[in-house]
C-alpha cells in the first residue's frame, strides 16, 4: 500500500464518513441498515414502477429509469462524488490497480476504494443486490460511499458506485478451500461456479484472485460476482 495515501487521502476522509452515517440515519427505511440498502431499495423501487404489463424490459430501459433517480437521491444527499476527484486520486496511487469490473485504489487506514461502471447490461439494483449479498458471505464488506456522474463515450450521462472495503491481508484462496467454503454456506458446484436452489443465487468468477485466505485461516470473499439466476442465465444466454 502507498506509504504516504494518509497524508493525501481526499476521499476516505472522517468527514465522508461522518456524513454518511447522518444520511443513513436521515433517509434510511424500514430494513435498510446501510447506504447500500437504501441505494437498492431506491433502484429496486424505479424498477418495479417501470415494469411493462408483460413484466419484460432490457437493462438499458431498466437503467434508463435508474440513473436520474439515483443522481438526484445523491446531490440531494451531499453523496455524489466529483469523478475528477477519484479519478486524480487513482492516478497519483503507485498501488492503483485496474481489476476486471472495478477501477481500485488503496487509500489510508487499511481501505480499498473502488470505482464500478455499470455495463449496458447490467442493472444498478443488481449491481448493489450483489453488494447485499457479499456482504452476507464476507467479513470484508463493501460500503457505499456514493456516486460520480461521468460521461461515457457516447456522450450519455451514467453514474458510477465508489464503494469502500477494508484491506485484508493473506494469501489466495485455493480452488479446494473456495469449494469448501461455498458448499458450507449452502452452495453447490465447484471451480468458482455456484448455486443456491432455494434462493435462485448464482456466485460466479469464484476463483482463487477473488478470495483470500486471512491470518486466522478464515476464507475471505474479496470481489465475487453474484447474481440471481434469471440475470445470470440472461447475461451469459444460457437456457435449460
Amino acid at each position: 500500500m502507498s506509504s504516504d495515501s494518509a497524508e493525501h487521502s481526499i476521499i476516505n476522509t472522517k468527514e465522508q464518513q461522518d456524513h454518511e452515517r447522518e444520511v443513513l440515519e436521515r433517509v434510511h427505511g424500514e430494513g435498510q441498515r446501510s447506504l447500500i440498502d437504501a441505494a437498492e431499495a431506491l433502484s429496486r423501487r424505479e424498477v418495479e414502477e417501470g415494469e411493462g404489463a408483460d413484466g419484460h424490459y432490457s437493462s438499458k430501459e431498466i437503467q434508463q429509469r435508474e440513473i436520474p433517480a439515483l443522481i438526484k437521491w445523491a446531490k440531494g444527499n451531499g453523496l455524489l462524488i466529483p469523478p475528477d476527484k477519484f479519478t486524480a486520486f487513482w492516478k497519483e496511487e503507485n498501488d492503483a490497480l485496474q481489476g476486471a469490473e472495478h477501477q481500485v485504489v488503496f487509500d489510508a487506514d487499511d481501505t480499498v476504494i473502488k470505482r464500478k461502471m455499470i455495463w449496458p447490461q447490467e442493472t444498478y439494483s443488481g449491481y448493489l443486490r450483489r453488494l447485499q449479498i457479499h456482504n452476507s458471505l464476507s467479513y470484508a464488506k463493501f460500503e457505499l460511499m456514493g456516486f460520480s456522474e461521468v460521461t461515457d463515450a457516447q456522450g450519455n450521462i451514467r453514474v458510477m458506485p465508489v464503494v469502500r472495503q477494508p484491506y485484508i491481508p493473506g494469501r489466495p484462496a485455493m480452488f479446494d478451500e473456495i469449494n469448501a467454503f461455498m458448499n458450507k454456506a449452502g452452495f453447490e458446484g465447484e471451480g468458482g461456479l455456484y448455486r443456491d436452489d432455494f434462493s435462485g443465487i448464482v456466485v460466479y468468477d469464484a476463483g482463487e484472485n477473488n478470495a483470500i485466505i486471512d491470518h486466522m485461516g478464515n476464507l475471505v470473499p474479496i470481489d465475487f460476482k453474484i447474481d440471481n439466476e434469471a440475470d445470470y442465465n440472461r447475461k451469459f444466454r444460457v437456457s435449460h
